[in-house]
């Protein structure tokens, strides 16, 4: 499922000026495709996943350290509700390829995006 996710985040056109666009843009992307997904899901009291895809959260981002990004993203692979994360991200971040032994997959879209 993992890769039929990043798979269909690669081929489309998302537009990355906001995260609202962002998330518009994934929201659209993830109905046309079929894909059925939970927005903002509440993974704990303060932490709210972008998207949940089966057992797979999605997270965009536009801006931010690398450093912030990172403590966010192993705070959610703590999460007993997910089995592996993907980053969609406007910006190239040195990320390792799993997080509490949960499978990272990060998207690049800063070259085929508006």
């Amino acid at each position: 499922m993992i890769d039929q996710l990043t798979t269909a985040l690669r081929s489309y056109r998302l537009r990355f000026g906001t995260e609202a666009d962002l998330q518009a843009d994934i929201d659209t992307l993830l109905t046309a495709e079929g894909i059925d997904f939970v927005r903002e899901y509440r993974l704990s009291a303060k932490d709210r996943i972008d998207f949940l895809v089966a057992r797979i959260g999605i997270e965009c981002k536009t801006s931010g350290s690398m450093g912030a990004i990172a403590q966010q993203l192993l705070r959610y692979a703590a999460s007993n509700e997910i089995d592996a994360l993907v980053l969609v991200t406007r910006r190239r971040y040195d990320l390792p390829e799993t997080l509490n032994g949960k499978l990272l997959r990060v998207v690049w879209i800063g070259g085929n995006g508006l």
